[in-house]
């Protein structure tokens, strides 16, 4: 005959490792970030990015990035995301992205912000570029990850 807690304790270990499954599932803003970073450097697809945007005239400083893209034709390789630790998180309606490709080690950061219900982006980088200049900041994966190493990377592989 089976003892009555030893129910209790098989529903928890189901809770347990459902959630524990589940611990690298994206929030709607990361989902967001994740969409406008492979429209941009992964496929390299101008319409769909700009789709994204919250200013449409941004979309002109897409198009060189999205030429880049078509050029170097990266894998859909994958890539690691966490908020910004050095984000001071006042606005909970304003979310930065950081996101990193372990493939080519390069850095990017999208900034996207809540408006009617949907997420945009209002903002995004990329490592640095000889040609354009770009992204160089402090908040690069190999420098947060040494620095900062309770930063939460989550990695999704073909994202």
């Amino acid at each position: 005959m089976r003892k009555p807690w030893s129910a209790v304790w098989l529903i928890l270990t189901a809770v347990f490792l459902w959630t524990g499954c589940r611990s690298n599932d994206l929030s709607d803003a990361e989902q967001a970030a994740v969409q406008f970073y492979k429209a941009v450097w992964v496929q390299g697809d101008l319409e769909r990015a700009a789709a994204m945007l919250k200013d449409q005239k941004k979309a002109e400083d897409l198009r060189w990035r999205v030429e880049e893209t078509r050029k170097i034709r990266p894998s859909n390789s994958a890539i690691f995301i966490t908020e910004s630790p050095q984000d001071p998180h006042i606005q909970p309606g304003l979310k930065t992205y950081l996101i990193y490709r372990e493939a080519d080690k390069k850095d990017y950061m999208v900034k996207v912000r809540n408006v009617g219900g949907k997420w945009r982006v209002i903002s995004f980088k990329q490592s640095y570029s000889l040609k354009r200049g770009g992204y160089n900041s402090f908040e690069t994966y190999e420098r947060l990850s040494y620095e900062h190493p309770h930063t939460d990377w989550k990695k999704i592989e073909n994202p």
